[in-house]
């Protein structure tokens, strides 16, 4: 996989020039580096004004660095009165990637990858499209995938469709985009306000920094963008804090007895799941080898659930400091032989799903 990238939406006619600068400039100087417009919305008739101030915002963004998508279909054509095989127009307004919100003619599409422009097809259909494009021998460098947002409840995709047909493009060598929502904004392509604009259902009631998370963690993607505007300074202040390193961090709660020997356990730097895999939890030996003192007998339970986090301790000798991750509700198994150290919060358990053996983990304690 390529070199992943951050993205935000804009929506101008919902905000001043200023205020839409001023969001572009904010964001690009904490790290955001592409931009999705959308023109569905303007019809092929659209207030001139309008029109120009969407294109200025577009060649404002160009201008900061950003890497320009916007969201066309035959409307748009219309509106700017070419065809199908002229798709290639869109780079004279400072545009880098049209996103084909509909089917368009897949030898039309494989053509256009070939005139210096980049095309993204809708990657949530689970349909054929890409295929068929396939079959006209496209420059994949310039075909791209990215799926669909959903703003009303209980309409985003299911997990399993989310990432069977992401799947059905990275077999084909063809990189994917996805959406994930703001907790603040309330702006969209819509008239009316919006909640969460997420591809994912399953993405909905996560904290924005989870949701970036769990979207790297499939290890699918190749550039994660925020559908709604605008995100608020606290959101982007801890999407900073989110490292692209291919490590799983998962929020910790611990527990209030924890010794600071386990915590410097816990916080150890190479924490990985052993290969010899099982499925009741995820176990990082590595503390044993590096860690000489005992650990004392505390906070013992008789039932352990899913994220639970554990260290087991000087009743089992051979075993004792290593890191496990209870993968199951209701394991009664270990006895008096670990101490919980505490648990993975409600919003990163998701991404115990997604973590293999041999992946790397490490732990942020928010509690």
């Amino acid at each position: 996989m390529r070199k992943r990238h951050l993205g935000i939406s804009v929506y101008p006619e919902h905000f001043t020039e200023e205020e839409t600068n001023n969001y572009l400039k904010k964001c690009y100087e904490a790290g955001f580096r592409k931009v999705f417009f959308s023109i569905l919305q303007l019809g092929d008739n659209p207030d001139k004004k309008l029109l120009e101030y969407y294109e200025k915002s577009i060649m404002y963004a160009k201008k900061l660095g950003y890497y320009t998508v916007v969201d066309i279909n035959e409307l748009a054509l219309k509106l700017y009165k070419i065809t199908d095989d002229q798709l290639a127009f869109f780079k004279t307004k400072g545009i880098d990637c049209i996103r084909l919100d509909a089917p368009f003619v897949a030898s039309k599409v494989a053509q256009t990858t070939y005139q210096g422009m980049d095309i993204q097809i809708n990657a949530s259909n689970n349909d054929h499209f890409v295929t068929n494009i396939c079959d006209f021998m496209p420059n994949k460098d310039r075909l791209f995938g990215c799926h669909n947002f959903y703003p009303l409840f209980h309409s985003g995709l299911s997990e399993d469709l989310f990432i069977k047909s992401t799947k059905k493009f990275r077999e084909l060598d063809i990189e994917v985009s996805c959406f994930v929502g703001s907790d603040f904004g309330k702006k969209g392509p819509q008239k009316y306000d919006v909640t969460k604009l997420v591809s994912c259902e399953n993405y909905r009631d996560l904290k924005i920094k989870n949701q970036i998370k769990l979207a790297l963690s499939t290890n699918l993607f190749e550039s994660i963008y925020v559908g709604n505007q605008p995100l608020s300074d606290e959101e982007i202040k801890s999407i900073k804090e989110i490292k692209f390193d291919n490590v799983f961090e998962f929020d910790l709660i611990l527990e209030k007895s924890v010794s600071n020997y386990e915590l410097e356990i816990i916080n150890f730097n190479n924490h990985f799941w052993r290969g010899d895999a099982n499925e009741f939890f995820i176990r990082s030996t590595q503390p044993r080898v590096v860690f000489k003192d005992d650990i004392k007998p505390t906070n013992l339970n008789d039932v352990y659930n899913f994220g639970d986090v554990l260290i087991i301790n000087s009743n089992n000798k051979h075993y004792q400091k290593e890191i496990l991750i209870v993968l199951k509700d209701n394991y009664k198994n270990f006895g008096d032989t670990v101490n919980k150290i505490g648990k993975i919060s409600k919003e990163d358990l998701l991404l115990l799903k997604n973590i293999k053996p041999w992946n790397r983990f490490r732990f942020n304690i928010i509690g």
